[in-house]
């Protein structure tokens, strides 16, 4: 417990008045360890008991880079505003009237990234829904799946050791392939 009251005694250069969550993002590069801060949010506004869009979300980082996120239309599933950046605050002493800490991606035993395998454990809705969630947040209609044929995601790779040698002779073979 502080000793004052910020706010009431006047020591803030600026107060946020919308509910805020603070986020330490993984990798917004990259598909799967980005989501892994979307589902985490997800299950953060399950433990908050809020799942209202009229909130401000701040990344924690200050770091002097840009944050390269690939999947910027994903935050509109979880918030009306654009993110905001800590670093936006330098030099500034801030306070929020409410403000909740996200789980972390990367989180000892955390869920997704670092989600230990325990045997006979699986079939839970929580990635289901999740899904669910941003579909709908979204307004993205799901076609299918499609009677009679088979849906391919290819993730392409450029690294050396994680692409794939023949992808476009691949994906010109799939295409002959009247199931998919």
């Amino acid at each position: 417990q502080l000793k004052s009251h910020p706010i009431d005694d006047g020591i803030c250069d600026l107060i946020i008045e919308k509910p805020t969550i603070f986020m330490k993002l993984d990798a917004g590069v990259n598909m799967y360890h980005h989501f892994c801060d979307f589902v985490n949010l997800y299950i953060s506004q399950h433990i908050n008991n809020s799942f209202t869009k009229d909130v401000k979300i701040i990344m924690w980082d200050t770091s002097s880079y840009g944050y390269g996120d690939l999947f910027s239309d994903t935050w509109k599933a979880f918030t009306d505003y654009e993110v905001i950046h800590l670093k936006t605050f330098d030099s500034k002493r801030v306070c929020f009237r409410d403000a909740v800490f996200a789980l972390l991606p990367r989180m000892r035993y955390g869920l997704f990234y670092n989600t230990p395998l325990i045997s006979d454990c699986h079939g839970t809705g929580l990635f289901k829904a999740f899904s669910q969630h941003v579909l709908h947040r979204l307004h993205i209609i799901q076609e299918g799946p499609k009677d009679r044929k088979i849906r391919v995601t290819l993730l392409s790779r450029s690294t050396e050791y994680r692409r794939i040698l023949n992808q476009f002779e691949l994906i010109k073979a799939l295409k002959t392939v009247p199931l998919f």
